[in-house]
């Protein structure tokens, strides 16, 4: 955060294109609902707004980010084809453009299918060598293509898709809204992430936690929430309790707004639907800290 009395420049595109280098942003949470989608998809949507070239790799077996771009959950291959080939099936040859493509501009998905629950299973089955580096593998030929690749994936962090995920990436992020549960899952997801960057992943960064939807309904009050999030987290790890830092980003709080919901149900991202919209104005100051690294 920074210091009280000091301006934060905006991003420019010369800066970002200076990074030669993918950014490769997975967007996680150990519990479900935790408002990964809308996240991905908005964060998408801003990217593209300022003419990068944006992949979203959905790795949930609810395959919500594939339905909201495209309206069908039904594709002949997917990313599970993609891994379990080992390198046979390219990225490029599952992705696909959103059904609104005139709004989305260069932005490409690359789809889920409930198939990918076999992941493990298959891998397993065919002896693929290293696993945990599928999805890197298939992200390394697709580097001239995309400036983000922005990665979603499902409410468990111990799944070998979600192994993948932060292996490939060069960042991630976890959402939360303001429940209990989602709150439960950050440190949870922390103290795996933190191993993976140990052992597999060493480059690893960690961006911080975002509140993505402010003021849920039939939930604990805001400030209950707040207090929590901004309190000490402790995760579990080999039966002992280890303190880790959420990285609570306190600035970038996306309001509650019902014009988030809106717009995915129409497949488009928030900005898109109502530019002047809190949470697409939360979703721009959001973008400017990712991809100025503050």
């Amino acid at each position: 955060m920074p210091a009280k009395g000091k301006t934060v420049k905006k991003a420019s595109n010369k800066e970002v294109s200076k990074k030669k280098a993918t950014r490769v942003i997975t967007i996680t949470n150990n519990k479900g609902g935790s408002t990964k989608t809308a996240v991905c998809l908005n964060l998408a949507g801003e990217f593209a707004r300022r003419g990068l070239k944006v992949l979203i790799v959905d790795l949930d077996m609810k395959s919500c980010c594939t339905y909201y771009m495209t309206g069908t959950k039904l594709f002949k291959k997917s990313i599970f084809n993609v891994l379990a080939s080992d390198g046979v099936i390219s990225l490029l040859d599952i992705c696909v453009p959103p059904k609104n493509k005139e709004l989305w501009g260069s932005v490409l998905i690359a789809p889920c299918t409930s198939n990918i629950r076999n992941l493990s299973v298959s891998v397993e089955a065919l002896a693929i060598e290293n696993p945990s580096f599928l999805l890197e593998k298939a992200i390394e030929d697709t580097n001239k293509y995309f400036d983000i690749i922005l990665i979603d994936t499902a409410g468990d962090i111990l799944t070998l898709e979600a192994t993948n995920a932060l292996v490939a990436s060069t960042d991630y992020i976890i959402a939360t809204d303001t429940s209990k549960l989602s709150r439960l899952g950050i440190p949870e997801t922390r103290v795996v992430a933190d191993e993976i960057t140990k052992k597999l992943n060493k480059n690893l960064r960690f961006l911080g936690t975002v509140l993505g939807r402010y003021n849920k309904p039939n939930v604990e009050s805001k400030q209950a929430s707040l207090k929590a999030l901004d309190g000490p987290q402790y995760g579990m790890i080999g039966g002992q309790k280890k303190k880790v830092d959420i990285k609570f980003l306190s600035d970038h709080i996306v309001p509650d707004d019902s014009k988030v919901e809106e717009a995915q149900e129409k497949g488009v991202a928030t900005y898109q639907l109502d530019p002047s919209s809190p949470a697409a104005r939360a979703y721009k100051k959001l973008v400017d800290h990712i991809l100025l690294g503050v």
